[in-house]
């Protein structure tokens, strides 16, 4: 992680650096997000702690992924690095959008319904999920119907997320229409930023579209 108080962009290297020689397939290297509510991000609105400033986390970030490079970590999501054919497979899969079915207690799925996109999620208590399989019943606590926009723009926002972005046949199969299409204004402005990447088979952000993901998404909303 970078961006923590007093770290120095050394410092992070060295984290790096010895996380590396461990010799793991993957490595996730994220930002410090501030929580609103945690003891941390009080101590910060405070003035207690201070924090790198942008310019410095935004050069940690450079040169981490640099050296994970160099290490011969590949780069396929904004924060998530690995060795060739190591990529989390679970991940993946939600990056996707992909469906997905979760059993046991507090298990969440993911999947198509009749004409729009549900997700749901089974009871966080022990004993009401034996109660329900024991009627007969599933043990579903909360299920939520995602219409059509808010679906394109889920597989816009997770999508975007990989180096690989989102084939373009795969969205026009699913949604019956381009993404150019579906987006017209929010496809103009990151056009006129310079972050869609020369990919005709894919929608992917060049490496500046990615720093600047968040701003990216918004254009979508």
């Amino acid at each position: 992680m970078h961006g923590l108080p007093g770290q120095t962009q050394g410092d992070y290297l060295d984290t790096l650096q010895r996380v590396s020689d461990l010799g793991p397939e993957h490595i996730s290297a994220y930002a410090l997000i501030l929580e609103e509510g945690t003891p941390l991000y009080k101590q910060v609105r405070a003035g207690e702690i201070a924090l790198p400033d942008d310019d410095a986390v935004a050069d940690m970030e450079d040169a981490g992924m640099a050296f994970l490079k160099q290490q011969g970590y590949r780069r396929y999501e904004v924060s998530n690095f690995a060795r060739p054919g190591f990529e989390c497979r679970h991940n993946l899969i939600y990056w996707d959008d992909a469906p997905y079915l979760g059993f046991g207690v507090a298990a969440h799925s993911s999947a198509p319904g009749q004409g729009e996109w549900l997700r749901w999620s089974n009871t966080e208590s022990i004993s009401e999920y034996l109660r329900k399989l024991r009627r007969g019943r599933l043990p579903t606590a909360e299920t939520l119907h995602i219409d059509r926009k808010e679906e394109m723009f889920e597989v816009v926002m997770l999508g975007l997320r990989k180096v690989k972005g989102i084939p373009r046949q795969a969205f026009l199969d699913r949604f019956g229409l381009p993404l150019e299409k579906a987006f017209p204004d929010a496809w103009l402005n990151v056009q006129s930023n310079g972050w869609w990447a020369d990919d005709p088979v894919r929608y992917a952000l060049t490496d500046q579209g990615m720093d600047h993901l968040n701003t990216a998404l918004c254009y979508f909303r």
